[in-house]
């Protein structure tokens, strides 16, 4: 029952459908009053990959991926990522694709692929 009630509230395609071994996860993990300078301070205090969604003035999606990676020499680093909106091709972190259909799938897909510049995945919803 809870399942049904998270993939109700992050839903993925109408071309995906959800089976019983699929993970609720991704989750938005939307914070809609954080900033980019709010949730770099939110996520230094947490584990590696642990990420969070948040408002963004600049991209037509209006949302901002904010996760906590680390640099080349091991420390942590909060890296943001515009989410980006092409009417044609849908969802991306990256003006050169992947191209998603919604923001849960490109969240999805960042769980399993390296996020652009950096060799760090998303692991861990701020909640």
């Amino acid at each position: 029952m809870i399942k049904a009630a998270v993939l109700t509230l992050f839903p993925f395609s109408n071309n995906q459908q959800s089976s019983p071994a699929r993970s609720p996860f991704p989750q938005l993990a939307y914070q809609e009053d954080m900033t980019k300078e709010s949730a770099s301070r939110a996520l230094k205090s947490h584990r590696m990959g642990t990420y969070l969604t948040r408002p963004s003035q600049g991209t037509e999606s209006q949302r901002s991926l904010s996760v906590l990676d680390q640099n080349d020499q091991g420390m942590p680093l909060v890296r943001h990522y515009r989410i980006f909106y092409n009417k044609g091709l849908g969802y991306g972190l990256d003006t050169k694709g992947p191209w998603f259909e919604s923001i849960p799938e490109t969240l999805e897909h960042y769980y399993h692929h390296q996020l652009p510049n950096t060799k760090g995945k998303l692991c861990y919803p701020y909640l």
